[in-house]
């Protein structure tokens, strides 16, 4: 159990008059480390050409990475994708890590009638936390709660695998838990202050 009161502010758009745009999610952390870059905001760009097909590979100092591919002069239709890693049961009930998956982006008018930007398939979710896992933390040998997207925004986490696998994640990183049976796995804060996560519980 963790002692004491952590406070999360935030923004809301869209308020409706009366309300308050900003509020208190009674568990909030120290301000976000700006050292690591934002994945969505290293990108350099792409070339255009209407005879030739383009791939460029951009790379992130975190675990996230973009393919940007242009073709055609008219209509061109740019994919991205961003990196994740998945932990899953194997059938032994050791778990295990596949590392650099992807989840493509698509251009679409997500919010018009702003500019197009670039959307992952839309999938369900039952539910949603933010998490704070203080410095020094050591969770032994644990299954997820549930199968779920964890999005790391601060701190840095080192996990074990069943086979024997370890890895480090930080901000900018996202993983897809599906260890939910079976021994699961260790995980243990490494950096010098507190993690901070954001997870998304998914519907199955």
């Amino acid at each position: 159990r963790f002692g004491g009161v952590f406070s999360l502010s935030y923004a809301r758009s869209g308020t409706a008059p009366g309300m308050r745009r900003t509020g208190d999610l009674g568990i909030g952390v120290p301000q976000l480390d700006k050292s690591f870059p934002d994945p969505l905001e290293t990108r350099n760009g792409y070339e255009r050409s209407s005879r030739t097909r383009r791939v460029i590979e951009l790379t992130c100092s975190v675990s996230a990475s973009y393919i940007v591919r242009a073709s055609g002069s008219h209509g061109d239709d740019i994919v991205s994708s961003i990196k994740y890693d998945r932990l899953y049961s194997g059938p032994d009930g050791k778990s295990r890590v596949q590392r650099g998956l992807q989840v493509d982006l698509t251009t679409r008018d997500f919010v018009p009638p702003a500019p197009p930007i670039e959307v992952s398939a839309l999938e369900e979710a039952a539910t949603y936390a933010f998490l704070r896992v203080p410095a020094g933390f050591v969770g032994d040998w644990h299954p997820s709660p549930r199968r779920q997207w964890v999005f790391y925004l601060q701190g840095e986490m080192e996990y074990e695998a069943g086979d024997g696998s370890k890895w480090r994640v930080g901000p900018g990183s996202y993983m897809l838990t599906e260890d939910t049976t079976g021994e699961g796995h260790r995980s243990r804060v490494v950096s010098e202050t507190a993690a901070l996560l954001v997870a998304i519980q998914l519907d199955h």
